[in-house]
């Protein structure tokens, strides 16, 4: 007998052409939102930060209080607003090694409250190619500087930016991504969204932008975090967009 979760991926799988007809050229983003589901189920799903803007949908974080091993946070991109850093870190005891960066300094308020909160900042421009005499440094340099392997969770809010700069923030390997996500058409969000799911990723949030419709938060847990988070695996939506 075929267990279950294979059953699952089986009857996803024979529909993966419908999802491609339905997703043609110029398709609007209700289409796509519509066709996007959790591919995993989190028993504990908590939004850490302001609600609207700035607050992430994280997967069972009351596990990384347990964590023995050294951990460490990425936060690319502030604009001032820092409500997940602080309250990530004052839920998880400061467990995790927090590391805060935007191209644009922050103010001296903003800087306090994250020292405060363990947290470090850096003004640089993550970019696709390092350039000191620009301030502008790979992802994969900036990890590399800080001796950094792996990271715990990747908080990803730069504006647009992720778009070109995708391929490097998947490089490291990290167990959840969330990522505010700023397409210009719904088949760029497709695409970027497979781009994801072909690096082992699993979708477990998704929520669309107030102001924007064209921009949406989503939430990502990697296929080696499963078992660390208490994670079930479902199917995988997004490698068929």
């Amino acid at each position: 007998m075929v267990p279950p979760d294979e059953e699952l991926k089986n009857l996803i799988k024979v529909k993966s052409p419908q999802f491609k007809k339905i997703l043609r050229p110029s398709y609007p983003f209700y289409v796509l939102y519509n066709l996007l589901k959790p591919e995993v189920y989190c028993q504990n799903l908590v939004r850490i930060g302001a609600i609207g803007d700035g607050g992430k949908w994280l997967c069972n974080p009351a596990k990384i209080r347990e964590f023995k091993e050294p951990c460490v946070v990425y936060s690319l991109g502030l604009n001032q607003e820092i409500s997940f850093d602080v309250e990530f870190q004052n839920f998880t005891g400061k467990r995790c090694v927090l590391r805060a960066f935007d191209r644009v300094d922050q103010n001296f308020d903003t800087i306090h409250r994250l020292e405060k909160h363990g947290g470090t900042f850096e003004m640089i421009d993550i970019a696709m190619f390092t350039n000191k005499d620009k301030n502008q440094y790979s992802f994969a340099d900036i990890v590399k500087r800080h001796n950094d392997s792996r990271i715990e969770v990747l908080k990803i809010d730069i504006e647009g930016s992720e778009m070109y700069i995708i391929d490097q923030l998947l490089s490291i390997p990290s167990c959840q991504i969330l990522i505010e996500v700023h397409a210009g058409t719904a088949t760029e969000a497709a695409y970027f969204l497979r781009k994801i799911s072909d690096y082992g990723f699993y979708l477990f949030f998704q929520e669309i932008n107030q102001s924007r419709f064209s921009v949406s938060e989503y939430s990502f847990i990697h296929k080696t975090c499963l078992d660390k988070y208490n994670v079930t695996t479902v199917v995988n939506h997004t490698e068929n967009l």
